[in-house]
């Protein structure tokens, strides 16, 4: 299923043996389609755990839904005892967190792995329901029960904000207050109230950014050049103007690094290209494309769909086709590691990895940076409810 996703905050949405989701990401991946992940109810044998839709504070629906073997047909606890398909290899590791009692699960969107977060050091939360009651699980232990988990014991959403790769977002639009005009005609393009650009008389102006602290300007306008109108993106020195054989321009920034780049229609106004800020461009992509900073934050990929859904999304990296997305609801989250040659897709199936793995009761996956380099951490849970994180390099 085609999706288009704005932000990869890593609130994943499975319902998993142990583990429970609300409809948490911050922001849905988002796209055109309108299928929805359909609940499942389904009896519990004696010894099974239960997954629900609740949350800490008791207004879940109290719909429970089990896992199916897939040979026998039926609910069963933890993994069902069988191995699963862990990525990593020899390199992979792993260390016990807690052990789950007979009918508790995890509320996976109000848990977090903190590691590789500011301030993290090596903690975690989960919030475990038991019946009416809830727990939360630290690497402190284990406090409850409450009726509500206290404010204090839940994860900030900020927490979890370094596990994601980020799309690189229009700008808001500028406000009159921004802008002022001669009697000749000139754009003044202000700031606090001060001018800090003028514009040459039959100039159009079409958006601008400006950055106070480096006192940096970058603004797009539209001129006659030769025979016809085109956009103009002018970057403060020693960067370069760049000229565009186009009237529709954007510029983009990452809302966490502050990087920015450009966008600009190509010819047919049904497709786009992105453009950094040396002018290097690649494309053409479908006009619904997004650009996202990689980890190393020097390149980034580009995920484009189609109308079509059934063609999946196509993820590019320096104007090369890596490999396309197919069967990604619009609730899953994509994650990437530190050049894009490797995935982990974390849905309602729990998290399956590109080289082919499949971890049915993952949950949270958290990108660490390291001197080394990156590590993909996650936790599942075994077929003796134990919770496990497991480490692997990414």
């Amino acid at each position: 299923m085609n999706f288009k996703p704005t932000i990869l905050l890593l609130f994943v949405l499975g319902l998993q043996p142990g583990i429970s989701h609300s409809q948490g990401l911050i922001k849905k991946l988002k796209n055109k389609a309108t299928e929805t992940v359909n609940k499942v109810t389904t009896k519990k044998d004696s010894d099974t755990s239960e997954t629900t839709s609740g949350n800490s504070n008791g207004s879940g629906s109290g719909s429970s839904r089990g896992v199916n073997d897939d040979s026998e047909g039926k609910a069963v606890p933890g993994n069902s005892g069988k191995t699963e398909s862990m990525p990593g290899g020899a390199a992979r590791t792993e260390k016990t967190l807690a052990t789950l009692n007979k009918g508790e699960y995890i509320i996976a969107d109000e848990s977090t792995i903190k590691i590789g977060t500011p301030g993290g050091g090596n903690g975690y939360t989960l919030i475990v329901k038991s019946g009416n009651d809830f727990y939360a699980i630290t690497e402190s232990g284990r406090q409850g029960p409450f009726k509500q988990v206290p404010a204090e014991l839940l994860p900030k959403r900020a927490a979890t904000a370094g596990s994601g790769i980020y799309s690189f977002e229009e700008l808001k639009g500028h406000s009159e207050r921004d802008l002022g005009y001669t009697m000749e005609g000139k754009v003044l393009i202000k700031h606090e109230g001060k001018v800090i650009e003028t514009l040459p008389a039959g100039t159009q102006y079409m958006g601008h950014y400006y950055d106070k602290k480096n006192n940096k300007l970058i603004y797009i306008t539209m001129s006659l050049q030769g025979d016809k109108m085109g956009a103009v993106i002018h970057q403060p020195a020693p960067k370069k103007d760049i000229p565009l054989n186009t009237i529709m321009a954007q510029i983009l920034q990452n809302p966490v690094t502050g990087e920015l780049m450009y966008s600009y229609a190509a010819e047919d106004i049904t497709m786009k290209y992105f453009m950094n800020e040396d002018g290097v461009s690649s494309g053409p992509y479908h006009q619904n494309s997004k650009a996202y900073a990689l980890h190393d934050g020097k390149s980034y990929i580009v995920m484009s769909s189609s109308s079509d859904s059934e063609e999946g999304t196509t993820v590019y990296k320096d104007s090369k086709e890596l490999y396309t997305l197919k069967g990604v609801n619009y609730d899953d989250a994509v994650i990437f590691n530190h050049d894009a040659s490797a995935y982990v897709v974390a849905s309602s199936g729990g998290l399956k990895f590109s080289e082919g793995s499949t971890v049915r009761t993952g949950i949270l996956p958290t990108v660490e940076r390291t001197s080394g380099g990156l590590k993909l951490h996650f936790l599942h849970i075994n077929a003796n409810k134990e919770v496990v994180q497991s480490t692997i390099p990414w």
